[in-house]
């Protein structure tokens, strides 16, 4: 193992997002969902980072730091706040008390582990990408449109789609793998476009990049027991 990471937010759904973004690491990760619980974990299985919500219950970012620092376990351990907004004044307290970094939602998975792999030596497989063509809907609950899933990783894939959302929007998106039982339904976040007149890839045709929101282990593994059971990957 390249080192240990807690997580600690609130927020199920981020811790799910961190979780989903390590798993493909060579790490360890535990999780709090809020700072009292956060010393507990970090005293006995010492990680080498800590990534923490500054909005919590019970103990917010700043009361957690300065707590830290009278915990001799733990004191040493680096912390990377993680927030939705933080203006300059609060950053330079939370600086002034000891973090080490800042992080603001919603983050992407390349920014994510860049800073992870800042404070431990991560050894991230490789994600192999197919070419395929599989129907998917894609939106909110009852408001879906049909798009065609024309790449695939277990990390993301590219979805041809007449209706784009904006950089950063979240969706939920249904499929089928093909030659198989797996109907998937996972949440999603864009992460580039292809739009008309002003296209990132040339050869693809109008769509979205999107990257997978905190799948499951179950679905990871499904995604990468279908790829590597196909012969156009590159």
């Amino acid at each position: 193992m390249a080192g240990k990471v807690l997580l600690v937010d609130d927020v199920k759904f981020f811790l799910d997002l961190g979780k989903s973004y390590l798993y493909r690491t060579d790490c360890e990760v535990f999780t709090a969902s809020n700072g009292k619980e956060a010393i507990d974990v970090a005293k006995k299985f010492l990680p080498n980072v800590i990534f923490l919500d500054y909005e919590m219950p019970l103990m917010n970012g700043l009361e957690f730091l300065q707590a830290k620092k009278d915990i001799a376990e733990i004191k040493d351990i680096p912390v990377v706040i993680v927030s939705s907004f933080i203006d300059k004044s609060l950053e330079d307290i939370l600086i002034q008390n000891g973090a080490k970094d800042i992080i603001k939602k919603p983050f992407t998975e390349l920014t994510f582990v860049n800073l992870a792999n800042k404070y431990l030596n991560l050894d991230k497989r490789k994600k192999r990408r197919i070419i395929i063509d599989v129907p998917a809907f894609y939106g909110f609950e009852d408001d879906m449109e049909k798009g065609v899933i024309l790449d695939l990783s277990e990390g993301g894939l590219f979805l041809a789609a007449d209706r784009l959302l904006k950089e950063g929007a979240y969706l939920e998106l249904k499929f089928l793998l093909p030659n198989t039982n797996a109907s998937l339904k996972l949440w999603c976040r864009v992460v580039w476009i292809n739009k008309e007149g002003s296209k990132k890839k040339e050869s693809y045709p109008v769509g979205m990049g999107l990257e997978f929101v905190g799948p499951s282990k179950d679905i990871i593994e499904t995604l990468r027991n279908f790829i590597e059971r196909q012969t156009d990957g590159y």
